[in-house]
């Protein structure tokens, strides 16, 4: 059976094997070796696809083939479904897996959903694929009062175009301690959206939901958050998007707050490759955020979108390299109390991301207040290297090589 996992005993395979062959690859964290997954414990239940192109689910502990079928979408809603209200872990050997319709976990505590790794779309790629030909949402994650630390890992999720209108993951409702790794979305409308609302506690904040090393690239938006407070976003690549690789953009005052982004490439988008829009309030971006090629706007925007309402504030951008974009490297326009350091601003040869007439490093519009731009610099601009059109912004120690 080549695409089902080494544990799983079937046939005359004694289900006793199955487990020491487990935590071998599993790799047990008492063994002093780097983890390549979250966890080491094992799944509560297994799929896999057959020889024959079925595909099969399996009570992993005990090797019990539960059920086998041709419908992807049915086995891993069945899976989910199984686990007991105090969570568990589904694991999804390497392989393509269809899905005919949304999988959805729903008021379930402690569910991670664990493939291979991200893979590529095709046959014989490895890794673990989820994909659709159909319009639908890939995975919707919903708590109607407080849900509690879901985990999604190593997977890759194609859905069927960048304009679909549908999310690679929809979370709404209200969820709590949520984590994301090592997850890939493409050919999505919005490849993670983080809406929030609907949910009957706490507002429907989505409460610290994290992103580690994940890719939602050639998406219409890859990272859409509207409604979340205290997450971290680290690494990954949010890139070849239609609109913005993240966009954080709220409907009403509150809904964004404490986001950090670190260390997250976002080029060659539409628009912005990182937009702080309307209602947010403690943003970071920091850690040598590449934003580079955006065919229609700024590397990184900073802005209320038109709405005076919801002027986004409390925003430091950091080690931050905005080269070769369509507008500028870093645009500042309706916000307040905003601290730009320690960036690099460039028109430059680069590998991946080609030459543009960047028009400004940095432009600071008149909308903007109490903003302090330090220790930047910025070269090969078609204008200036900063654009300070308040007037007022305080220009400390940047250097300008020109063009």
């Amino acid at each position: 059976m080549a695409n089902n996992p080494r544990f799983i005993g079937l046939g005359k395979r004694s289900a006793w094997l199955a487990i020491p062959a487990l935590f071998v690859a599993y790799v047990p964290l008492w063994a002093g070796e780097p983890q390549a997954t979250l966890s080491a414990l094992p799944p509560d239940y297994a799929v896999y696809n057959d020889e024959a192109g079925m595909v099969c689910l399996q009570a992993a502990r005990t090797g019990k083939l539960l059920d086998r079928n041709g419908d992807a979408s049915s086995i891993l809603q069945k899976a989910i479904d199984l686990l007991p209200a105090s969570g568990g872990k589904v694991y999804v050997a390497g392989g393509n897996y269809r899905l005919s319709r949304t999988l959805v976990i729903r008021d379930r505590h402690g569910v991670h959903l664990e493939g291979v790794a991200r893979g590529l779309h095709g046959p014989g790629r490895g890794g673990t694929v989820l994909w659709s030909d159909k319009p639908v949402t890939l995975l919707e994650i919903f708590g109607d009062d407080r849900l509690w630390g879901i985990t999604v890992s190593n997977l890759l999720l194609t859905g069927s175009g960048k304009d679909n209108g549908k999310a690679g993951i929809w979370v709404h409702g209200t969820t709590d301690v949520m984590t994301f790794y090592n997850v890939s979305a493409t050919e999505c409308g919005i490849g993670f959206h983080i809406q929030g609302g609907r949910g009957k506690g706490d507002w429907g904040i989505i409460d610290a939901p994290q992103f580690y090393f994940c890719d939602p690239q050639n998406d219409g938006i890859g990272l859409w958050i509207e409604r979340a407070c205290y997450a971290k976003i680290v690494g990954g690549e949010f890139s070849d998007c239609t609109r913005e690789g993240i966009r954080l953009s709220a409907s009403s005052p509150d809904d964004i707050s404490g986001i950090k982004i670190i260390g997250v490439t976002a080029i060659r988008c539409g628009g912005a490759g990182i937009l702080i829009g309307k209602h947010c309030d403690d943003v970071t971006v920091t850690g040598g955020v590449d934003a580079g090629g955006t065919h229609h706007g700024s590397g990184i925007v900073v802005s209320a979108e038109g709405n005076k309402d919801a002027v986004p504030s409390n925003i430091i951008l950091s080690e931050v390299h905005a080269y070769n974009n369509e507008a500028d490297g870093i645009t500042v326009d309706r916000a307040r109390h905003v601290i730009i350091k320690g960036s690099i601003c460039s028109v430059h040869r680069h590998i991946a991301v080609p030459e543009a007439a960047q028009k400004a490093g940095i432009r600071v519009r008149s909308g903007a207040e109490d903003v302090i731009v330090t220790g930047n610099i910025t070269y090969g601009n078609r204008e200036k290297g900063i654009v300070d059109e308040t007037g007022r912004a305080q220009l400390v120690g940047n250097s300008d090589k020109g063009k």
